[in-house]
């Protein structure tokens, strides 16, 4: 195997020598990549019975997940019962119940980018955090400092940080894991970030319960499941885990997809420009969008849904599932306990699909003479069922709240915002982008330049009005101390 840390381009630069189906050996552990939907699809979902279970690395399974994360355990009854509270809490009749609050969270999101433009980035990640702090904990997020806020975006690293074998040994060798610190500084690593992660759940648990016993403790989705525990096959401690997995994988994914948005167009101006007009005919001038206006709104989620898309061919690396008996396909034996990776970057550009490759181009969901149109445009495009979301058993649960989530903001922030590249003061010229990511799964991009700036003061009026109004019925009232 070549010592190349970037996995998209090595399994890219394999998909063209050696076809669609990969297979390599690591320390003596067969691993599989499979680069077409048809694959994965034959795989994934019509035998999903035997490809669900997960491939993941010692020092985050055993090391920190330990059995209570759902998206890094292996299928049996405990994972059962996580997806089925996960299920019933962001299904799509759950998440249209919260709409209201996620709409409040993109108003204090669109003010703050009236007053601060330059921190777009914290903004929009004060946002993704806001609405799960809003509907899942019922907390109110002031800003990005918040101390829970800024703890999470430590502990999230670490744990992604935590797949990679040059940083812990025993993803290289497991038996390390049980080694005594001294011999494996990273396994010293691994319990301080586990203590981070409990003292996370810890805090938010406590002053749930706290104001419960009170009786002043505001809706949100982890009261719920406390007063419904009886319900479900769940301790306390695990369906704790699973919330304080919302604030690490529920806030990473939409910010990520907002600034990737904000990458495209920058990028590619006339598609900024389409999404504008078309806003601006469904909706006017004296109004922001509302998510009944999401219907009539087909190119905001075309550029939603080609931003994860082009984010999926350079940065997208799920995590791989793994074979729970002996099976051949299409003349290839994979054993039992094989790895199998969906190359998400090979996929999104298969050109059976997309005809044009690699190229950013959001006509392809809205435009009849491509093979990824579908009808009728008033639910088509969505993120449902598509590739960079997972397969099968595996799928991500929380699509639609993330569809939601992604959809209401962008349409606001292009509503009332232009995202336009910086220009060098000295030259006049704009600066070209060079956006990089972190090398994890899941990654942000590092901070990359931008101006944001409102469209007229008209409209400026408008979201400082309906902010105003949304800050006095909010039914949090002040954030918690």
């Amino acid at each position: 195997m070549p010592k190349n840390p970037q996995l998209i381009p090595l399994f890219n630069d394999w998909h063209q020598k050696y076809g669609n189906i990969v297979q390599f050996s690591v320390l003596g552990l067969n691993q599989v990549v499979l680069n077409t939907e048809k694959a994965v699809n034959d795989l994934f979902v019509r035998r999903g019975q035997h490809y669900s279970d997960r491939g993941i690395p010692t020092a985050v399974a055993d090391g920190i997940a330990k059995g209570r994360v759902a998206a890094l355990m292996d299928r049996s009854e405990t994972w059962r019962s996580h997806r089925k509270l996960i299920h019933a809490i962001l299904s799509a009749p759950a998440t249209t119940r919260h709409e209201p609050a996620i709409e409040l969270e993109t108003l204090y999101t669109l003010v703050g980018l009236l007053d601060d433009p330059e921190s777009y980035s914290a903004h929009v990640e004060r946002y993704s955090f806001g609405v799960i702090f809003r509907v899942c904990l019922g907390r109110k997020l002031k800003d990005i400092n918040d101390f829970i806020v800024q703890e999470s975006i430590k502990s999230t690293g670490e744990v992604l940080s935590a797949f990679r074998p040059d940083k812990f040994a025993s993803n290289i060798w497991p038996a390390l894991l049980k080694a005594p610190d001294w011999l494996v500084p990273s396994n010293k690593k691994l319990k301080a970030y586990v203590a981070r992660l409990q003292n996370i759940i810890n805090i938010i648990r406590g002053d749930l319960k706290e104001d419960m016993d009170k009786g002043t403790a505001p809706d949100s989705l982890q009261k719920w499941f406390l007063e419904h525990i009886d319900e479900f096959e769940i301790s306390e401690e695990h369906g704790a885990w699973i919330f304080q997995a919302f604030l690490s994988a529920g806030t990473r994914s939409p910010y990520n997809v907002v600034m990737q948005y904000m990458i495209n167009v920058m990028e590619h101006p006339e598609w900024q420009q389409k999404v504008q007009e078309e806003i601006d005919a469904v909706v006017g001038k004296d109004r922001l969008p509302r998510f009944d206006d999401v219907p009539n709104l087909p190119t905001v989620r075309a550029v939603i849904k080609e931003a994860l898309r082009h984010r999926s061919l350079v940065a997208e690396i799920g995590i791989p599932h793994k074979l729970d008996k002996d099976d051949f396909y299409e003349g290839h034996f994979i054993p039992k306990g094989t790895l199998l990776h969906a190359n998400y970057s090979a996929i999104v550009s298969d050109r059976s699909l997309y005809p044009d490759g690699p190229v950013y181009n959001p006509a392809r969901w809205l435009d009849p003479s491509f093979p990824t149109y579908k009808e009728p445009l008033t639910t088509f495009p969505t993120l449902m069922n598509y590739t960079s979301f997972g397969y099968g058993r595996r799928a991500c649960p929380g699509t639609y709240f993330t569809e939601r989530i992604l959809t209401i903001m962008v349409a606001r922030l292009a509503w009332g915002f232009n995202v336009k590249k910086k220009v060098d003061p000295k030259t006049g010229l704009e600066i070209p982008l060079d956006i990089k990511y972190e090398p994890t799964p899941n990654p942000k991009p590092f901070p990359f330049p931008a101006v944001v700036e409102v469209r007229d003061e008209g409209r400026a009026r408008v979201m400082r009005r309906e902010g105003e109004e949304g800050a006095r019925g909010d039914p949090l009232g002040k954030e918690r101390k």
